[in-house]
């Protein structure tokens, strides 16, 4: 089976990469929730994110939503830990179609 790959439309724009706050991450699923609501409680925008590790292990991570501006992204995990306290790190997520595309 061979797989032809097309290029883009003409003016179609490729895909934003996007960047996200990670905050915490949990094997407990639980905790994590518990930990999530907390944070939602005090006005924070978090969501979870699930992943499997390399041992097969079920990871859940605490994560803002998502930013397209890497500097936005850095400014927003400085403001979380100087407000809260919170030394979050920033990750790389799949790229999400850009809008009109």
């Amino acid at each position: 089976l061979v797989r032809q790959v097309l290029p883009p439309p003409p003016g179609a724009r490729p895909p934003l990469p996007t960047v996200a706050v990670e905050i915490a991450f949990f094997l407990d699923p639980q905790q994590a929730a518990s930990y999530a609501a907390l944070l939602q409680g005090q006005g924070i925008p978090v969501r979870l994110v699930g992943r499997l590790d390399d041992a097969g292990r079920s990871w859940t991570y605490i994560r803002s939503p998502a930013f397209t501006d890497s500097v936005v992204a850095l400014a927003y995990a400085a403001h979380l830990e100087r407000t809260l306290g919170i030394i979050a790190t920033l990750v790389t997520e799949p790229a999400q179609p850009r809008e009109g595309s």
